[in-house]
C-alpha cells in the first residue's frame, strides 16, 4: 500500500558520497551498481 509509505526524506539523497574502500567494498558496491542500473554505489548508498 503505497499510500502507507512515509514522504520521501530528500535531505538523503544530498548525503555526501563515500567511495567503497577495499577490495571487497568495491566489489558489493559494482553489484549494487549494476543491479540498480546506477553509475556509482557508495558505502552509505541506500
Amino acid at each position: 500500500d503505497r499510500k502507507a509509505l512515509p514522504a520521501p526524506d530528500a535531505s538523503r539523497l544530498q548525503a555526501a558520497y563515500i567511495a567503497p574502500q577495499g577490495e571487497l567494498e568495491q566489489q558489493l558496491a559494482a553489484i549494487w551498481a549494476d543491479v540498480l542500473k546506477s553509475s556509482r554505489s557508495g558505502v552509505a548508498t541506500t
